[in-house]
């Protein structure tokens, strides 16, 4: 596709766009040839768009948000070369295709994508999907239409050991209002032995991660033990204590 819009097609000396516009007056719906006249110069950009059951950001929206609950830069597609697309968000723009007597809008998402190749790993027995969001497709195709595309999430990994750093793992978003019914081939690609290696690696990381967080909240409240002595200390003339406007923030 990349080559077809770039060079056109074999034996012909122009691109597609080119070649598409001159079939106006071939026989073809009212939609294609609306379609094949190109769009209008006039273009609406959105920052965040819903659609599919999922609102999306653009990464210069999300960036702009104070204090988010939520990420919804992530956007995942099936390509036509059986390889899974994933990337961020970046423009939503929808576009007017008015210069006949049919009037029709898109919406198309322009991505950053993921190399699907050296970017991306998988592990099919456990339905693990990592993506290095450092790594960038080469391809020049990097709009997809809006009604295309699904979302999803991406989260890092808290060990950063040599063989994760700089990758995440990708989880699915279910549409607002839709769970994902759950299937046979949920249980039945399990891997026992892999589903149990990988249980007790996140279970090392939770309880090193628990630990870490049990010192650090043992050393603070001895703190503000000691600060709270100090404080009753000082305010105690001639033994009668008192602790009048003394608040602590935890």
């Amino acid at each position: 596709m990349d080559t077809l819009l770039k060079d056109g097609a074999p034996r012909i000396n122009k691109n597609f766009v080119s070649w598409f516009m001159e079939k106006r007056n071939v026989d073809m719906i009212d939609e294609l040839k609306c379609v094949s006249q190109g769009c209008s110069c006039e273009v609406t950009k959105y920052e965040k768009y819903d659609v599919n059951g999922f609102r999306f950001h653009t990464e210069t929206h999300q960036k702009g948000r104070a204090n988010p609950k939520t990420i919804n830069t992530g956007v995942f597609t099936k390509g036509a070369n059986n390889f899974d697309y994933y990337g961020r968000l970046q423009s939503v723009y929808e576009l007017t295709f008015n210069r006949t007597n049919v009037q029709l809008n898109f919406v198309v998402f322009k991505c950053h994508w993921f190399d699907p190749i050296g970017g991306q790993r998988s592990d099919k027995s456990i339905g693990l999907v990592e993506v290095k969001p450092s790594t960038t497709y080469s391809g020049a195709d990097v709009f997809v239409v809006a009604h295309q595309a699904k979302q999803v999430y991406y989260l890092p990994y808290p060990c950063q050991k040599a063989e994760l750093k700089g990758w995440e793992v990708v989880f699915q978003v279910s549409p607002h209002g839709n769970l994902p019914i759950p299937s046979d081939d949920d249980y039945n690609n399990i891997d026992p032995p892999e589903f149990e290696a990988a249980y007790e690696a996140c279970n090392e990381v939770y309880q090193q991660a628990a630990a870490q967080w049990n010192r650090q909240n043992t050393a603070y409240m001895a703190y503000i033990g000691e600060m709270m002595i100090s404080m009753s200390t000082a305010a105690e003339p001639n033994g009668h204590g008192y602790a009048e406007g003394i608040a602590v923030g935890v």
